[in-house]
């Protein structure tokens, strides 16, 4: 606890001086402790609990059932690269039944742990092979959120748009507004993406790339 709270404060004043979200992001394992050492290192300082954003708290019911008590005064991040066959929930089954159990949707992000390592072991625990997450699972999962599970556009973009800007502090990131930095994503009525553009600059037009990833 004492370690977490000291890289929390170095983390919160790095983050005055730059600018920047300041914020400590963990990576949740099986077990629900995770939540329980944020709320000691929360409770033994003068941090808030949005100081930290626990991810991956869609790898397990069990751990799902925990970020639905803690996610009403912290932030939790799903992650959109996970797999039912190492028993996750999927990022959009899981953000409608936190919206549901009463999370405030200004507290839920969806990261897609793109090009991640995703470690597969045997019923005995033992490494048996290595997946890669796909950048591509974000929008999946967000076309599945409303869909699939009925939330509305304009609910299910704030996880992935509007709250990752608030809660990292991206100016110009997340909204469409005058001064913003006009990155957009236009689909069309099969939630296909036709057009994609960064900064203001075209990537994608009418379905064909246009900048490579190079440049």
């Amino acid at each position: 606890v004492e370690e977490l709270v000291r890289l929390a404060l170095s983390a919160r004043v790095g983050g005055m001086l730059g600018g920047k979200g300041g914020i400590v992001n963990l990576h949740l394992g099986e077990g629900d402790d995770g939540f329980d050492l944020i709320d000691r290192a929360v409770h033994s300082s003068e941090l808030r609990h949005l100081q930290f954003l626990p991810t991956h708290c869609n790898r397990s019911p069990e751990v799902l059932d925990r970020a639905k008590r803690y996610g009403r005064t912290g932030a939790i991040d799903v992650t959109a690269s996970s797999s039912a066959a190492f028993g996750d929930i999927s990022a959009s089954a899981a953000i409608r039944q936190l919206l549901d159990s009463g999370v405030p949707l200004e507290h839920l992000t969806m990261s897609s742990d793109g090009c991640g390592s995703l470690p597969v072991f045997d019923p005995q625990g033992r490494l048996v092979g290595i997946e890669s997450g796909d950048p591509k699972a974000i929008f999946d999962e967000l076309v599945a959120l409303v869909t699939e599970h009925g939330v509305p556009w304009a609910t299910a973009l704030r996880p992935v748009t509007a709250n990752v800007a608030e809660i990292l502090k991206l100016p110009g990131k997340g909204r469409i507004a005058t001064g913003g930095d006009a990155d957009l994503v236009l689909l069309d009525g099969d939630q296909q993406i036709v057009h994609v553009m960064a900064r203001g600059r075209f990537f994608m037009r009418n379905g064909e790339i246009e900048v490579g990833p190079f440049g």
